[in-house]
C-alpha cells in the first residue's frame, strides 16, 4: 500500500444536523440493488449479515422484480430482524440502463460512515468485509480497493479477475498519482471497493444515470480520480456471478455501444479535475480496450453504428497515444489487428477484416 499517499483534505464541513447523523450512524451501509434474483438473493444477505457486524444497515433495492426477489428478501429480513438496520426500497418498474438509479437511490437512503455496494446475485466475503472496514478506519483512506473473483456459474468454478496481476503494481506504487495510474487499468466495479461517506459527500461521488449499462466505467473513475488516500487489500471481497440471466454484461447486441457515451463522461471529468494530459495514456489504453471489448459483443448488423460511435471519441486523443496504448493492451492477435484498422480510419477495410476475423468458421 502506497503508504505516501497524502491524507485526504476535510473538505468544507458539514452541516451540524448531517454530521450528527453520520456520528450516529452505523458502521457500514451496506447497499444492495437487485432484480429478478430470487434464486441468489438470500446468499448475497446472508453474506452480509455473517460478517457479524455491529448493526449494519442494509438497503435493499428492488429495482421492479417480477420474480420471488422480493418474497425472498422478506423472508430474511423476517428471520434477521435485530441483527440489522433493514430498510427495503422497491421500485415499481425496471429503471432504464443499468444498476445507477436504483445504487444512488440506495446512497441517498444511507446513512452509515462507510458505504459499501453488492449485486443481488453475488455475495461478500465475511471476513474480507471486516479487513476493508478495519483498514478504511486504521488509514483515513477515502476508499479500500480490494480484490474479487469471478464464480462462472455454467461451470460452477471461481475464477480470478484478469486484473489480478496488476497487484504487484498497485502494492509498489510511490505515490497516489502512481496508484490511480494502475486503478485506472483495473476492471471498474464498484462491489470491489469500500467507500468513507465523507469521501462520497465531498466529492458527490454518483452514478450517471439514463438508458445505458456499464456506468460504473465513469463511477470509478471519478472515484479513483476525486480520492486522495486510496489503500488496498489483496483480498477478494466480491464473488461475482458470471452467467446470471439477470447481468447486463450478457448476450450480444447494441446496448455495448453505451461505451462509448461512457468515454465522454470520463473526459469531462479529465477536464473537469485538470488531469486530461496527466491521465492521457491510461484514457487511451481504457479506449482501445473497450473497442474491442464493443466488438467481441455487438452483432454485425450494429457495425455501422459501432464505427460512427468509435470514431468520435478517438479524434479526442493523440494518434500516437493511441498506438502506445495498443501495444500496451495485450489484446488477442484477431483483437489488436482490428483495433489497429480502426485507428487507421479505413472503414471498407475494417469491416472486410471484420467479417474475416469474427464470423465463425
Amino acid at each position: 500500500m502506497p503508504d505516501g499517499a497524502p491524507m485526504p483534505s476535510a473538505g468544507p464541513a458539514p452541516e451540524p444536523a448531517a454530521a450528527a447523523t453520520q456520528a450516529a450512524g452505523p458502521a457500514l451501509s451496506l447497499i444492495v440493488t437487485c432484480w429478478n434474483v430470487g434464486p441468489y438473493i438470500a446468499g448475497a444477505l446472508q453474506s452480509a449479515l455473517d460478517a457479524g457486524l455491529d448493526g449494519p444497515e442494509i438497503i435493499v433495492v428492488d429495482d421492479g422484480s417480477s420474480d420471488e426477489t422480493a418474497a425472498v428478501v422478506d423472508l430474511v429480513v423476517a428471520r434477521n430482524r435485530d441483527r440489522a438496520r433493514w430498510k427495503l426500497l422497491r421500485l415499481a418498474g425496471n429503471t432504464p440502463g443499468g444498476v445507477g438509479a436504483a445504487a444512488n437511490l440506495g446512497l441517498d437512503e444511507a446513512t452509515g460512515r462507510a458505504v459499501a455496494f453488492l449485486d443481488g446475485d453475488d455475495w461478500l466475503d465475511p471476513d474480507a468485509l471486516h479487513l476493508a472496514l478495519a483498514r478504511l478506519a486504521a488509514t483515513g483512506a477515502d476508499m479500500v480497493f480490494t480484490d474479487c473473483v469471478d464464480f462462472i456459474a455454467p461451470e460452477g468454478r471461481l475464477a480470478p479477475y484478469p486484473d489480478a496481476a496488476l497487484w504487484p503494481e498497485l502494492e509498489k506504487a510511490p505515490d497516489i498519482e502512481a496508484l490511480r495510474r494502475v486503478l485506472l487499468r483495473c476492471a471498474p466495479m464498484p462491489w470491489r471497493k469500500v467507500y468513507a461517506r465523507a469521501f462520497i459527500d465531498r466529492i458527490d461521488l454518483r452514478f450517471p444515470v439514463g438508458d445505458f449499462y456499464f456506468e460504473d466505467n465513469v463511477h470509478h473513475w471519478d472515484a479513483v480520480l476525486g480520492a486522495e488516500k486510496i489503500a488496498l487489500l489483496n483480498r477478494p471481497l466480491h464473488m461475482h456471478r458470471v452467467g446470471s440471466a439477470a447481468q447486463t454484461i450478457g448476450g450480444r447486441g447494441r446496448k455495448f455501444l453505451a461505451i462509448f457515451g461512457h468515454h465522454d463522461r470520463i473526459a469531462a471529468s479529465l477536464d473537469r479535475r485538470g488531469m486530461s494530459a496527466l491521465h492521457a495514456p491510461e484514457f487511451a489504453e481504457w479506449l482501445v480496450r473497450h473497442l474491442w471489448w464493443a466488438l467481441e459483443r455487438i452483432d454485425p448488423g450494429g457495425l455501422f453504428a459501432f464505427w460512427e460511435a468509435a470514431r468520435p471519441c478517438l479524434l479526442r486523443h493523440d494518434a500516437a497515444a493511441l498506438d502506445d496504448a495498443l501495444l500496451r493492451a495485450g489484446l488477442p492477435p484477431r483483437g489488436a489487428a482490428l483495433v489497429s484498422a480502426v485507428l487507421a480510419g479505413d472503414r471498407t477495410a475494417f469491416a472486410a477484416m471484420y467479417m474475416q476475423a469474427m464470423l465463425p468458421r
